[in-house]
């Protein structure tokens, strides 16, 4: 026991040395940062451990809004000083861990055993996964599919720790023949990818009749599974989102409360109208043109209450209308009315719309996927992916590592029936959530988590499920 309390406080010390290394290998005073479209100010400053207020001043920037791609400047000189405080704060974690140890566990692995038993009641230790992926086109490497490779294999490190041992053998599919034999896929307890639905079909005719395909990004793929198809759908469907939409507004809507539907003028309703429509709920349309846009706002003070909350939907997919409607509705926020905008994870890519007009009308954002980096699961994440691969984690590293981690356990845990317990077990991940339902008989599963993101007055993004 004294031998594995010695380990332990080396290893634990050892880990706040090497990033103490690493920071002072870097001769620059700052590094350059590319703003990503799911980031703000205090997400950054977590990722660097520096203060918000370090890279406003560093930067001369006259607020805390941020474009996406703009480039910053992150203060070395600040992150050196954090990593210093984390280095000694985790050196009397790991003594006060050795000592509680010392005293509580006279056996560390009966103990742990017993532990894990309780735990996962598992099936089985080992695990074959594939992976298939287009690494390659006839562009070049696809650099997003790598770091959805480095978030997988980041996951069969971490499985591996819990005593789930992963055979992954990873194919690149850059055509649209199928890389892997039937033998192959016969013997794979989790097929993970490919992509497009075209490329799952295909990979699906060389399965036995009982074997499911995991779609691992394309959300479009979820036809495939509503068809009857043996897929998966990991990421939720843009479908899903809208009807989180019409959902959120039902539960935050009060009786005197308005319910405003913004439509373009002579296009076709979406299908967020349709199901706004199909919810029963009372609410006023506003119907106008692009060019109309600066004629608006007389019809909104007419609709809009003084006293109550303005909930408002924008059934449009054309960019520039949306704006339009931000615009209108950020000048009415600036009048004291409290507007609530709802809308689907797209418009945080629209590049036209300015961040802090979201924040003004306080957009509530459904998406299937987000990172909150106050956990301290993702934090773990961070840490671990810079040492190993020397770079900073996007979301396809996030969605790799959720993705593989999830159904690579859920096969340790229930063994060759696991497909069937998926409707029994809802996961939380770093980026994405996992919330199954069957869609028949013979059919696949659909992913219906979506998370709810709120974009506040106070230039704050936060996670509220």
């Amino acid at each position: 026991m004294k031998s594995f309390r010695r380990i332990l406080i080396l290893v634990l010390c050892f880990l706040p040395l090497a990033f103490a290394a690493q920071a002072q290998e870097q001769e620059q005073e700052y590094t350059t940062h590319t703003v990503k479209w799911y980031e703000d100010l205090n997400s950054i400053a977590k990722t660097y451990n520096v203060d918000p207020q370090d890279i406003i001043d560093f930067n001369g920037l006259k607020s805390a809004v941020l474009q996406r791609r703009q480039e910053l400047k992150i203060p070395l000189r600040k992150a050196k000083e954090k990593v210093s405080e984390v280095g000694s704060a985790v050196k009397d974690i790991a003594q006060q861990a050795a000592e509680q140890l010392d005293s509580t566990a006279t056996n560390i692995g009966e103990y742990l055993g017993q532990v894990f038993s309780r735990i996962f009641n598992r099936q089985t230790d080992r695990v074959k996964a594939t992976l298939i992926l287009p690494f390659s086109t006839a562009n070049g490497i696809n650099g997003s599919n790598y770091d959805f490779y480095s978030g997988v294999l980041l996951a069969v490190r971490d499985l591996a720790e819990q005593g789930i041992n992963t055979d992954l053998q990873v194919y690149d599919m850059r055509t649209n023949s199928n890389p892997v034999n039937a033998s192959e896929l016969s013997s794979s307890d989790v097929i993970i990818g490919p992509l497009s639905t075209a490329n799952i079909s295909t990979v699906l005719e060389d399965c036995p009749w009982n074997q499911y395909v995991v779609s691992p990004l394309d959300s479009r793929a979820a036809a495939l599974a509503e068809s009857g198809m043996r897929v998966i759908q990991a990421p939720s469907s843009a479908d899903q989102q809208l009807s989180e939409i019409v959902s959120w507004i039902a539960e935050e809507r009060k009786p005197a409360d308005k319910l405003i539907l913004f439509t373009e003028n002579n296009t076709t309703p979406t299908a967020l109208a349709s199901k706004l429509a199909a919810s029963g709920m009372q609410y006023n349309t506003v119907n106008y043109g692009i060019l109309q846009g600066r004629n608006v706002i007389n019809n909104l003070q007419s609709l809009m209450s003084t006293t109550a909350v303005n909930h408002v939907v924008i059934a449009s997919d054309n960019e520039a209308f949306v704006n339009d409607v931000v615009r209108n509705l950020n000048l009415m926020a600036f009048r004291d009315y409290n507007v609530v905008l709802y809308g689907p994870s797209k418009m945080r890519n629209y590049d036209t719309i300015e961040v802090e007009n979201y924040h003004n009308t306080h957009l509530h954002l459904c998406s299937s996927y987000f990172i909150d980096y106050d956990d301290a699961a993702v934090k773990k994440f961070l840490m671990a992916y810079r040492a190993l691969f020397n770079a900073e984690p996007g979301p396809y590293a996030f969605q790799g590592y959720d993705t593989a981690k999830y159904f690579i356990s859920m096969f340790a845990d229930y063994g060759s029936d696991w497909t069937r317990h998926l409707s029994d077990r809802n996961v939380r991940g770093l980026q994405s959530d996992f919330y199954f339902t069957h869609t028949g008989m013979m059919g696949g599963y659909l992913n219906t988590a979506v998370r709810r993101v709120v974009y506040d007055t106070d230039l704050s993004i936060k996670l509220l499920k």
